[in-house]
């Protein structure tokens, strides 16, 4: 049996997405609305799940992210 998971909404990334759509909306420019948004490759959290299933800790999404790149890591690389 697997244990159940828990998701958390890190670094409050969908509240800032939304916040950068409604930007859009009113500015009509979403390439300006969205080009200050961190918004981390799907690896990272794939990586955050395990950990937190490993250690019972939750690592905040840029922690995970550094910690991968100083361990060789490259999202342009599959």
């Amino acid at each position: 049996m697997t244990k159940p998971t828990t998701l958390y909404a890190d670094n409050n990334i969908l509240k800032e997405f939304y916040g950068c759509l409604n930007t859009a909306n009113a500015s009509r420019n979403s390439q300006n609305a969205f080009s200050g948004m961190y918004l981390p490759h799907s690896d990272v959290f794939y990586v955050q799940q395990a950990l937190m299933i490993r250690t019972n800790k939750h690592i905040p999404l840029r922690e995970v992210e550094m910690h991968m790149k100083e361990n060789g890591w490259n999202p342009g690389e599959n």
